[in-house]
């Protein structure tokens, strides 16, 4: 016996997005991870899964409020076949928590009837399968919340697809809220001893609070967060993904990514060397946003050094880009080293020795460089840019 579902994890709907510096751009962001989860429904249908499982943090913390509440529950119940949940550490499952609230039941009961929140180790048995739930209860757990299946009766299960279902760090590879990876031997918590269930008796564990896609047992998978929500930190970080699923009675899952996140973030450090340097670096980024306006996030490092013209073009350029993307955040050391026609033009003004004067002066303290060089460059530019719009 087979079955097909949807493995996923950390949505961490409301999440404030801080470091966006627009309310407005903070907004859209948001609602990207609302609108993710109506492309999991079309997965759903293009891939005839069975249901859908969320290890945990569907929402970002304990208390969303309610339109949250209300629109994550609509696109949820669009979804169309049965979505099992177990709170994670954002959201857990304790007394005063969103899944006690009768505004949330209320909404679940009205938009998302296909919404099933697992608040107990109670195995979920269906027709093929049986999904075996370790919700947290807590922010942190001192226990394994796995630790129970240890010793399980599988007995009466026969042949269906067991699935486990947890949230937390295994051994020495987790996560922390702030994103960054830890190391489990210095103080991680919810820990998860995967090699201590009986392999022969699960035939899937589908994990939660990694960001990233990631395999860490020939059965076992974080499936990330379906919405990226962080720059990358190194090439074998995959975000913005589900979890396509096919698991078979004690045999080896099959594990498909597919692709679901509405917004794209981008690092990228370039190096600039006159007006080529320039075209060359519009046009990449042009194609990185591949024509799309507030979808795309770009933390660019530009070092270099460019003509008093070209800097202003970079200006220009930098403006532009802040329209575009949804956030822009830039580390500009690009240092002023004017052509010989712009030391003409503003130190040999016949016409306005005064002029020329400062000019020269502050030509030297931008070649000198030190402290002053900053502020040299800077007014290098101001002086160009006011001469040449006489």
């Amino acid at each position: 016996m087979s079955v097909r579902f949807i493995h996923t994890a950390d949505w961490q709907i409301g999440k404030p997005y801080g470091p966006i510096d627009s309310p407005d751009n903070q907004a859209t962001a948001r609602q990207s991870r609302i609108d993710s989860i109506r492309k999991i429904g079309g997965l759903v249908a293009e891939h005839h899964a069975s249901f859908v499982v969320v290890a945990g943090d569907l929402f970002d913390s304990i208390t969303p409020d309610r339109q949250t509440v209300h629109r994550t529950c609509s696109a949820v119940g669009e979804i169309g076949v049965p979505v099992y949940v177990i709170p994670g550490n954002h959201d857990h499952g304790g007394v005063g928590s969103v899944w006690h609230q009768s505004y949330f039941l209320q909404a679940r009961e009205q938009y998302a009837q296909n919404l099933n929140v697992l608040l107990s180790t109670e195995p979920i048995i269906t027709e093929g399968t049986v999904i075996l739930p370790c919700p947290l209860l807590r922010k942190q757990e001192s226990m394994d919340t796995t630790s129970d299946l240890r010793h399980h009766d599988y007995t009466a299960y026969g042949d269906k697809v067991r699935i486990v279902l947890a949230h937390g760090s295994i051994q020495a590879f987790g996560s922390s809220d702030d994103g960054d990876d830890i190391d489990g031997s210095k103080g991680a918590v919810n820990l998860i001893e995967i090699g201590q269930l009986p392999r022969q008796e699960i035939d899937y564990i589908a994990l939660g609070d990694w960001h990233g896609a990631k395999k860490v047992a020939d059965h076992a998978w974080y499936s990330g967060t379906h919405e990226t929500d962080r720059f990358p930190k190194g090439g074998g970080y995959m975000s913005g993904h589900v979890l396509l699923v096919e698991a078979s009675r004690s045999r080896q899952p099959v594990v498909t990514p597919a692709k679901t996140t509405e917004l794209h973030w981008h690092v990228r450090e370039t190096e600039l060397r006159g007006e080529d340097s320039l075209d060359t670096l519009e046009t990449d980024i042009q194609a990185l946003r591949e024509g799309r306006v507030g979808k795309d996030l770009l933390r660019i490092e530009i070092t270099g050094a460019l003509g008093i013209s070209q800097m202003h073009r970079l200006r220009e350029i930098l403006e532009t880009w802040k329209a575009d993307f949804l956030h822009l955040d830039v580390s500009n050391g690009v240092i002023a080293a004017p052509t010989q026609e712009e030391v003409n033009a503003l130190g040999n003004r016949s016409s306005d020795p005064i002029t020329a004067a400062v000019a020269r002066k502050l030509l030297q303290l931008a070649e000198n460089g030190g402290t002053n060089e900053a502020i040299a460059n800077e007014a290098l530019h101001e002086l160009h840019t006011a001469l040449i719009s006489r």
